[in-house]
């Protein structure tokens, strides 16, 4: 058993085609696992962070990745260095990749490869609660003595049917009522219809629109957008390219010649990945993102979709739809004790978000320099 550390981008891509082989061997074979998902990040932020990837290789076949990157907080942050996985929370489900029952034995000698003996942070986040390297992790951590906090997180997920009938039983009345009143109440505006998008051009130029309208619709309740900082644009993009013939799924719900609402995620084992939706906010009195959905979730039928994955987050829409979940754990980890940034991140920083809310969300935004990342 070989352990390396790759440090630099093009690395990622001569070992790509074996990091694709691998995911699907592995025990979370997500689009997010996906080595794409990564160049995309570290093609996008990397000059902000330093790659630290930990490779296992059983003579020639690889057998195990770690994917992280050390990272320097900004005020926000306090300005502590972490540890993370590539692309952070900007992955709904982070797993280490490895090749299906080895865990045991590999997970703890790619992680001895990455630390060493200087006090840092490791911010695990969106760890499935039933993924095999969970017990692992913390056996790993309880034996070497290292301070960790946990917090969950859920992502509502809906199994279709084969028939969209057959969905509208699963609901209350009263949502099957408004699902059907709202689309009534378009209907009689003009001619409603669900685009999905494959060409590259057109993506393109929806990409643009639905930047406009995401942040138009923040900025209207107070908030900062996403899209305020200029890299997470070049960051959706960099992903519709590395994915449009490999899962990217864009929609829309269209009221004759124009959009109403907007869905960029992604279509991969037969799950549609609910990933940034939006909506034009002049319109919040007609529900397009419940049209939306409800269009989505009977082109998935015909389609013989598996589901729907609603990702990260239990807002109260998502529990219209659906009551079931997979729970996620993220970690917070003191290597070595960890010092002052772990009891920020694991201690101080969670306290404060719960008691300020939308207002730290504000004032992190801004302490940031206007970086959403």
């Amino acid at each position: 058993m070989i352990i390396t550390l790759v440090e630099d981008l093009d690395r990622v891509y001569e070992i790509q085609g074996a990091w694709t082989n691998l995911v699907y061997e592995s025990m979370l074979p997500c689009i997010f696992s996906l080595p794409e998902w990564s160049i995309a990040y570290l093609k996008t932020f990397g000059a902000d962070c330093h790659l630290k990837l930990s490779l296992a290789r059983d003579g020639n076949e690889l057998v195990g990745i770690i994917p992280l990157v050390e990272k320097r907080g900004k005020a926000s942050d306090l300005f502590f260095t972490r540890y993370e996985p590539v692309s952070g929370r900007l992955a709904d489900y982070q797993a280490p990749i490895i090749k299906s029952g080895t865990e045991p034995y590999l997970l703890p000698l790619l992680l001895e490869h990455l630390f060493h003996d200087q006090k840092q942070l490791l911010h695990w986040p969106n760890l499935p609660e039933n993924h095999p390297t969970l017990p692992l992790f913390r056996r790993y951590f309880q034996l070497r003595g290292w301070p960790w906090s946990e917090s969950l997180g859920f992502c509502p997920r809906y199994a279709l049917p084969h028939a969209y009938g057959e969905i509208e039983k699963t609901w209350s009345k009263n949502h099957r009522e408004n699902v059907r009143r709202k689309i009534k109440r378009l209907h009689k505006m003009g001619r409603v219809t669900l685009e999905v998008l494959q060409d590259h051009q057109e993506i393109k130029d929806w990409l643009a629109e639905f930047f406009e309208v995401y942040s138009y619709k923040w900025h209207s309740e107070g908030l900062p957008s996403q899209f305020d900082d200029v890299r997470m644009k070049t960051y959706y993009r960099e992903i519709a390219q590395q994915f449009i013939a490999n899962g990217l799924h864009v929609s829309s719900l269209k009221l004759d010649h124009k959009r109403l609402a907007y869905h960029f995620g992604f279509l991969h084992g037969g799950w549609l990945y609910w990933y940034t939706p939006t909506y034009r906010k002049e319109y919040h009195q007609y529900s397009p993102g419940l049209v939306h959905l409800s269009m989505l979730m009977q082109y998935g039928c015909a389609e013989k979709w598996r589901g729907i994955d609603f990702l990260q987050g239990d807002e109260a829409y998502k529990k219209k739809w659906t009551s079931d979940f997979l729970t996620c754990v993220s970690l917070n980890v003191g290597i070595n004790g960890g010092g002052l940034s772990f009891k920020w991140a694991a201690h101080c920083e969670p306290k404060f978000r719960k008691k300020f809310g939308n207002f730290y969300t504000r004032l992190r935004f801004y302490l940031k320099g206007s970086k959403w990342i």
